[in-house]
């Protein structure tokens, strides 16, 4: 026997780990018996018959001397008597036979640890969802499907669809740098008042700066073919007066009003202001870039669905696949951290993750499909959190994956 740490069942109970000697000691005293329930990783269990050098105390019966009965000799049969399996090479011979796989195979997914495998209690716990990485998948992968949802329940036109899509996208990087600056949740909200003052004033205030005759001059350089044209009304034109239309709600509202009271409040509220800026020039450019196909078409919504589609296959169907993809490979990370009985614990994670993919579907066109697409999302982070308990209970040191 190597070195490995066993586990029993006695009853209801389990115990382990236990070294090699403890569990000969435990089978001298015939606590243990070759029908004792064993495994070396509590997920798969066999009989304690199958380690090998383990001697079991004798019962009594096998001790007497009654001698063993011979098995009844097999009558003779006839060329027609073979049965339909042993006619393929199938017969139960002295080996392994057919019931005996069937039944031993059964005996493998019935000795699966269900509780580790499909940790269903922990999916939809508060403490999952308190955690950023949960939210934070959640939201932007369900976000695009929800928006796709919205349109063709509520018949938002294609500007309305242009503008959340571009709100999204700039949420998604303002959530992101959130996270890296860390700013106080008074300075978080002030940055989202900023975008906006930058989106709805500042954006007007640029448009009619535009229209005096000095800036007009020389934003007429920029369809020149002259390079020293171009040059001026980039850099002497478009450059001053969009920075500066960002940097008015942190003069006006922030530094004015003793709101910004540092770099770190400076950096993240002049970032957001840049935000709403993107969003508005976001919007306008893509409905210009629109414009002519759909004057093509002669209508906006068969370019409203385009655009929904792209959008989706971009942001949530790339998490979707991953999820379901990434829950079959943590079972078979799981079995291959075993060193038998893996198959098993692949066909069940392979059944689950096809489960899940086949549900959500069915519903997809829908807000079942919102709901189908959560719980995947759900489920792959929760196996995330879970495997990472593990490793962390095993070496002592927190993935910042699990951190809340």
């Amino acid at each position: 026997m190597s070195d490995t740490q066993w586990f029993i069942r006695l009853g209801t109970k389990e115990i382990g780990p236990l070294s090699n000697q403890e569990l000969k000691d435990l089978v001298q005293q015939g606590s243990v018996t070759p029908e004792t329930p064993i495994s070396v990783d509590k997920s798969t269990w066999h009989e304690a018959r199958t380690v090998k050098g383990l001697a079991f105390r004798q019962s009594p019966v096998a001790q007497s001397t009654v001698p063993p009965t011979q098995p009844a000799a097999r009558p003779a049969r006839g060329p027609l008597d073979t049965g339909y399996g042993e006619s393929f090479g199938m017969e139960d011979a002295d080996g392994l036979g057919v019931v005996e796989a069937v039944t031993g195979t059964v005996d493998q997914f019935k000795s699966l640890d269900y509780r580790f495998l499909l940790p269903v209690w922990k999916m939809f716990t508060p403490s999952l969802l308190r955690k950023k990485a949960v939210r934070w998948v959640l939201m932007f992968a369900l976000l695009p499907l929800a928006l796709w949802i919205a349109v063709d329940k509520f018949q938002l036109d294609f500007d309305d669809t242009v503008f959340l899509i571009q709100v999204y996208f700039c949420l998604f990087w303002a959530l992101y740098f959130q996270s890296l600056i860390r700013p106080s949740w008074a300075v978080w909200r002030r940055g989202l008042g900023y975008a906006a003052f930058t989106c709805m004033v500042g954006i007007p205030l640029l448009f009619a700066a535009q229209r005096l005759p000095v800036i007009r001059n020389i934003y007429s350089g920029l369809h020149s073919e002259s390079f020293f044209s171009q040059f001026c009304g980039y850099v002497f034109g478009v450059g001053p007066l969009e920075e500066i239309c960002k940097a008015l709600p942190l003069l006006i509202l922030g530094l004015r009003g003793g709101k910004i009271r540092g770099i770190r409040d400076g950096l993240f509220l002049g970032l957001m202001s840049g935000f709403g800026f993107a969003t508005a020039e976001g919007v306008m450019y893509t409905l210009r870039a629109a414009g002519g196909i759909i004057a093509t078409q002669g209508s906006d919504a068969a370019f409203t669905g385009h655009i929904l589609q792209t959008y989706f296959r971009l942001m949530t169907g790339p998490v979707l696949h991953g999820a379901w993809a990434g829950t079959v490979g943590w079972f078979i990370g799981a079995a291959s951290t075993r060193t038998g009985g893996r198959w098993p614990i692949i066909v069940v994670g392979l059944a689950f993750a096809a489960l899940l993919h086949g549900l959500y579907d069915v519903v997809a066109n829908g807000y079942l499909g919102l709901v189908a697409a959560a719980v995947t999302i759900l489920v792959f982070m929760t196996y995330l959190v879970h495997g990472e308990e593990q490793q962390a209970a095993a070496t002592g040191v927190q993935s910042p994956a699990i951190e809340t």
